[in-house]
């Protein structure tokens, strides 16, 4: 069953989930901002949801997606039962939809959790190429399928004012030789019944040697639609592209995060490999790879009050070659969709965000045995 901290917390994370920031400003010349102080996480988390073994409902394996509701409940989508649950504030659970299979309502994997206004789910399913929609109580709402824009629809995006959607497709570099190039990412709006109604913009994603193996600190692309507006970055600057309907950039959110030591990431990088007895696999690294850049940005996600939350490269744990699973902590700036910073914030290491609101934080924790659960953590600064 779920756990909860001690029996004075439930009002707590009620009163910490509904809490929320002033509305985001918009506009704005570019400029590099700086964070106006530092976060942390409340020393323990005041919500702990799930367990090593026992009820299958408070077991996660491969959590994919947490989102919260408008009542601080939240919905957590995960792998093994190709499902969503809905828990309530208090981390009890309360209804699971979907499951495993091509019909309406099910799933084969799931790789985007969102919440449609007011508190309808919606989950991406990449197997299929399809979101599907329900109403809290698991009511299916609807299925929409998205037409390929020249690659596989791999990123979901969000959601436009008219009901249509956008979806990232990769198309992947040739194969062969040694030149190292990037995935094409094709960012396509849709409209409300799948169909391509136009290509917004084409940006680089995953650089790969010889068009196969990825480089050891390749970026990766990040990007959302937020108030009808594409957000993008690759990760390999501190700064984030606002394109604009054409397609060009209207503005840019720059950054100060720093660029990680590029010998001294390399040096750290074989330190880690050779103790998990996997030097080998950059003994022959492509002509060039190894001065390739290290990026300044690894993860990323919207939180509910529309920020955007940017981690901070850590080449012990970022590289391509070590990413595995909820593994995130670390430095995060958090940055309003209008260009100016919030804050920064440090997380606990083996905590990965997946949503926030106010001064409250959360996400999947994995320990050192894989398991999974849903923490709530206050954050404080």
């Amino acid at each position: 069953m779920s756990r909860i901290g001690d029996a004075a917390r439930p009002p707590l994370v009620m009163g910490l989930l509904l809490a929320g920031l002033a509305a985001c400003s918009d506009g704005g010349a570019p400029s590099e901002t700086t964070a106006p102080g530092r976060w942390t996480t409340s020393p323990e988390p005041v919500l702990d949801v799930g367990e090593i073994d026992g009820d299958p409902r408070y077991l996660f394996s491969r959590i994919t997606g947490v989102r919260l509701l408008p009542d601080g409940a939240f919905a957590v989508s995960e792998f093994s039962s190709r499902a969503i649950r809905v828990y309530d504030a208090e981390g009890r659970y309360v209804v699971s939809m979907g499951g495993p299979g091509e019909g309406p309502g099910e799933f084969g994997d799931i790789n985007h959790l969102t919440v449609l206004p007011p508190d309808t789910l919606a989950a991406y399913d990449i197997s299929t190429l399809r979101l599907t929609r329900f109403l809290r109580d698991g009511t299916l709402v609807g299925t929409t399928s998205f037409e390929p824009a020249g690659g596989w629809p791999e990123v979901f995006l969000g959601t436009y004012a008219d009901g249509g959607a956008a979806v990232a497709s990769l198309v992947p570099p040739p194969r062969g030789g040694s030149e190292i190039v990037p995935d094409r990412m094709v960012i396509g709006r849709y409209a409300s019944d799948g169909s391509l109604v136009a290509v917004v913009d084409t940006v680089p994603g995953i650089r790969r040697a010889g068009g196969t193996a990825v480089v050891p600190f390749s970026p990766f692309m990040h990007a959302w639609l937020l108030d009808d507006s594409v957000y993008v970055t690759d990760g390999t600057e501190p700064v984030v592209d606002v394109l604009g309907a054409d397609g060009r950039v209207a503005r840019q959110i720059r950054l100060s995060i720093q660029r990680p030591d590029l010998d001294a990431a390399w040096r750290v990088l074989r330190v880690e490999l050779a103790a998990r007895d996997r030097s080998e696999w950059i003994e022959d690294v492509a002509p060039g790879v190894a001065e390739e850049p290290v990026p300044v940005i690894s993860e990323s996600m919207v939180d509910r009050d529309g920020r955007i939350w940017l981690k901070h490269y850590e080449p012990a744990t970022d590289a391509a070659l070590l990413r595995s699973g909820a593994m995130a902590g670390g430095l995060w700036t958090v940055v309003e969709a209008g260009g100016r910073v919030v804050t920064e914030v440090e997380l606990p290491v083996g905590f990965a965000p997946m949503d926030a609101t106010g001064r409250t934080v959360l996400g999947i924790h994995r320990d050192d045995l894989g398991v999974e659960r849903v923490r709530v953590y206050e954050l404080v600064g």
